[in-house]
């Protein structure tokens, strides 16, 4: 996925490549919400749906994943306690 983040990249990206860097600001999102989210109504349940396919197989299919193309790292935000539900898009 093209995006234009090249040079905000080089100012914040400290060493670390470009898709970690991505997956990084967005649990950072995420992480933010829900923290947010859970001090104001720590009843309300936080989800969300990312790309139903995590990662690619090797040698099996292609197309778009998660954690590859779109950099969300939805495994890491439930090890992390930040998500109570995910509802994979199919």
């Amino acid at each position: 996925v093209k995006f234009p983040d090249m040079g905000t990249y080089r100012l914040y990206g400290k060493g670390k490549s470009r898709e970690q860097w991505r997956r990084d600001n967005i649990t950072r999102f995420v992480t933010t919400v829900y923290d947010w989210v859970k001090s104001c109504k720590p009843w309300v349940q936080v989800s969300s749906s990312p790309l139903g396919r995590y990662r690619g197989l090797n040698g099996v299919g292609h197309g778009w994943t998660a954690y590859e193309s779109v950099h969300q790292d939805a495994a890491r935000w439930m090890k992390a306690g930040k998500h109570d539900a995910l509802y994979p898009m199919m």
